[in-house]
């Protein structure tokens, strides 16, 4: 059996190209549920070099678009530069257009997340205010709680950033989704960080996580 590291080396000595790039996707899909976003933007670019012109699946390239959009407008947002505002832009533009030529429900909160970040870096609070919580209410309507967990985080995140006291309570909620969707590590990391204040359930619900 391979560990991912022997895996590597193992697919970098038979240049399959392919392998690779799926190796540092899986590690930028890591590093952003991490937080670690300047981590996640260095994976996905190592990936996106190895894969070339090789087109992916169109639902992984998708899961991308939100990813790296919530990435860049994230750097922006602290003070990376206005380029990273502009790459999440076009990461936003991207997801749009991708959903005008097909309807799915799995990306509609996630273009409304990814439309909150963008309201958030445009300083534009009552915009972005309303697409957090209407990412959070369509997460819960298709009842994926690993959609809602990662809005009630970013929402906290942003609140935090303009001192609003509710953040307490995004964060708060967020922890709660991150224990029913079974990520455990990810609930602590939320509970330790910003000091949240609950009793950690015994026996989370474990979902897919197909995010």
């Amino acid at each position: 059996i391979y560990n991912e590291a022997s895996l590597l080396a193992d697919a970098l000595s038979n240049k399959n190209r392919i392998l690779v790039s799926s190796i540092y996707f899986r590690r930028h899909f890591e590093a952003f549920w991490g937080g670690q976003y300047v981590q996640a933007l260095k994976w996905s670019k190592i990936a996106s070099d190895y894969a070339g012109k090789v087109s992916g699946p169109r639902m992984v390239n998708m899961f991308l678009y939100v990813t790296m959009g919530v990435v860049f407008f994230q750097l922006y947002r602290e003070g990376e530069g206005n380029i990273y505002y502009d790459r999440g832009k076009v990461m936003l533009n991207t997801l749009e257009k991708g959903l005008q030529d097909c309807s799915n429900d799995l990306f509609n909160n996630k273009l409304l997340l990814l439309q909150a970040e963008h309201y958030a870096a445009n300083c534009e609070v009552k915009k972005a205010k309303a697409a957090y919580e209407a990412s959070i209410q369509t997460a819960k309507k298709f009842r994926r709680v690993n959609d809602e967990a990662l809005a009630y985080e970013l929402q906290g995140k942003y609140l935090s950033s303009i001192v609003d006291s509710q953040a307490s309570e995004s964060y708060n909620k967020s922890y709660r989704c991150y224990m029913k969707w079974g990520a455990l590590a990810k609930a602590k990391m939320i509970k330790e960080t910003h000091h949240v204040n609950v009793k950690a359930e015994s026996n989370p619900m474990k979902q897919r996580r197909d995010w």
